[in-house]
C-alpha cells in the first residue's frame, strides 16, 4: 500500500511516498529509500519501496528539496 505524504524538514515541505505492508497490524521495521541526487521518488525508489513493503517493511521514499514535488 502506498500513501502520499508531506513533511517538514528544516522549514522545507518535502513530498514522499510511504509504502506499508498489506494486512500488517502494528509497527513494522522502517527503511528510508534514497535515489540518485537528481532523481525523484517515482523512479527507482518507487520500485524498491514497493518491494520492501512486500517483504514486510515500511519504506519511505521522498523527493529531495527542490526536486519533484518537494
Amino acid at each position: 500500500m502506498r500513501i502520499d505524504i508531506t513533511f517538514d524538514s528544516h522549514g522545507n515541505r518535502l513530498a514522499g511516498h510511504l509504502y506499508l505492508p498489506e494486512g500488517r497490524t502494528g509497527a513494522a521495521p522502517g527503511i528510508v529509500v534514497v535515489g540518485a541526487a537528481s532523481g525523484t521518488k517515482e523512479q527507482s525508489p518507487a520500485a524498491y519501496g514497493a518491494r520492501l513493503a512486500e517483504l514486510g517493511y515500511a519504506a519511505l521514499a521522498f523527493d529531495h528539496t527542490s526536486y519533484g514535488d518537494s
